[in-house]
């Protein structure tokens, strides 16, 4: 179940949308998908909107039944997530704050600008992915 996977994980989704072992699941407005600094959440949910139809682009047109995250891809995503939320305010291994869990771990901010999500989300990668 999800809420195991993500009660050990911490809540993690490759762009916030999908997720390993999880095949045809997607989320919006899923982990590390919050703004803080500035942009809309419309935008974000509407760039959201566009990757998963995307993804249902590449299960239509190939004629496939599945589509799951690689876990490969979703750990580097999450790793560099990590990685710019620590450098940020909200994240700064020095502060608590009510953006991190039990865990020290920021689930819900997005680190990244808005326009380098919307460019994250224009395009599903068939190499992202297992494909069945």
């Amino acid at each position: 179940q999800l809420n195991t996977q993500w009660a050990e994980t911490n809540g993690r989704a490759y762009l916030g949308i999908t997720v390993p072992n999880f095949p045809n699941l997607f989320c919006i407005y899923g982990p590390n998908t919050n703004l803080v600094v500035a942009g809309s959440i419309a935008h974000n949910a509407e760039s959201q909107v566009h990757y998963i139809l995307e993804c249902i682009r590449l299960l239509v047109e190939d004629d496939l039944q599945s589509l799951e995250c690689r876990q490969d891809v979703h750990d580097r995503y999450n790793e560099r997530v990590d990685a710019v939320n620590a450098g940020t305010a909200w994240g700064s291994p020095l502060v608590d704050n009510w953006y991190k869990n039990a865990s020290g771990r920021v689930t819900a901010n997005l680190p990244f600008r808005i326009i380098d999500y919307w460019k994250m989300t224009r395009h599903a990668d068939p190499d992202d992915f297992l494909l069945q």
